[in-house]
């Protein structure tokens, strides 16, 4: 700001009207220019890492947003959080390999029973967070909860993504106020992006469980004659994994796949059997010593049951 210098010819003369004006241009000049409201929102990536469908059990992550606001006169800022036009909730995904998909969750609260949502939702679903500002401009952390539930047991190995670009479906609205925090509609700052990431990466993986193989109680006629009975062996892999059940020769002394050896309890003595892949019982189950068969198969997800034949 720049005034003229007065004439310095003559002597000096009072001009109450240009003084006043003079006075009012300083205060002008030397007045600090208004602070811009503004806020800055950032949000965590939500990455559930490795995630077993086998297992059995969801995985729970935890994340932040982090808010930065400045250049207010107000007491407080408060904050909406939106994300997704999604409805149900539940239907949220994560697509991987062959167009398979991986249903996530992202909740307001850490018993994750209440779903984040937005302003195309009930109301209530957004994300409501109220800054106070009485403590200078440092950032404001607003945590959020993700879930991938468990059960999903019809997705197969890979990584999968969600990306949340930051438009109208991933934003924040937001504004300053003094008093009784508005309602989220009416916040005259509209859809912040507010872009983030959700990764996971489906591992492969397997569980087994068998029944007991019980000959029963047999005479010394039944032993000679022989005897036998059949066991099951279930298989839970993950979507797509291919498998092979072995068994080994046991843990009775001196035996192979083709004759192994049951342990009198409490003894020393020694029952041959053989366990075998056919009904036939022509071919000896092992893991390929001597000769012996095993058996493959495609995990699917869900629970694959085989026999074993067994024969004195």
């Amino acid at each position: 700001c720049k005034l003229d210098a007065p004439p310095t010819a003559g002597p000096p003369r009072a001009h109450p009207a240009r003084s006043m004006a003079v006075l009012f241009v300083l205060l002008l000049c030397g007045a600090p220019p208004a602070n811009a409201q503004t806020c800055a929102f950032t949000m965590q990536d939500i990455n559930f890492a490795t995630v077993n469908t086998v297992s059995g059990t969801p995985v729970d992550v935890n994340g932040t947003i982090t808010s930065q606001c400045t250049g207010f006169a107000t007491a407080y800022v408060h904050v909406c959080f939106n994300l997704g036009k999604d409805n149900p909730l539940s239907l949220r995904v994560m697509n991987g390999p062959s167009s398979q998909q991986l249903t996530y969750g992202v909740y307001k609260d850490a018993a994750r029973t209440v779903p984040w949502g937005s302003r195309t939702h009930t109301a209530g679903w957004q994300h409501q967070s109220d800054r106070p500002l009485g403590g200078g401009p440092g950032p404001a952390v607003t945590p959020y909860y993700a879930r991938v539930p468990s059960g999903q047991t019809g997705v197969g190995p890979g990584s999968y993504l969600d990306t949340w670009s930051g438009n109208a479906s991933s934003a924040v609205d937001w504004g300053g106020y003094t008093g009784t925090p508005p309602a989220c509609g009416s916040l005259p700052n509209y859809s912040t992006a507010l872009p983030f990431q959700v990764t996971a990466n489906i591992t492969s993986d397997c569980s087994v469980s068998a029944s007991n193989i019980d000959f029963g109680s047999l005479g010394i006629a039944s032993l000679q004659a022989g005897a036998n009975t059949t066991g099951v062996l279930s298989v839970t892999c993950t979507k797509t994994v291919p498998y092979s059940l072995m068994l080994n020769a046991g843990t009775g002394a001196g035996a192979t796949m083709a004759n192994r050896r049951m342990t009198r309890s409490g003894g020393s003595e020694t029952l041959n059997y053989s366990l075998y892949a056919d009904a036939a019982r022509t071919q000896v189950w092992g893991d390929g010593a001597g000769g012996s068969a095993w058996v493959t198969g495609t995990g699917t997800g869900g629970p694959q049951t085989g026999t074993v034949f067994a024969g004195l």
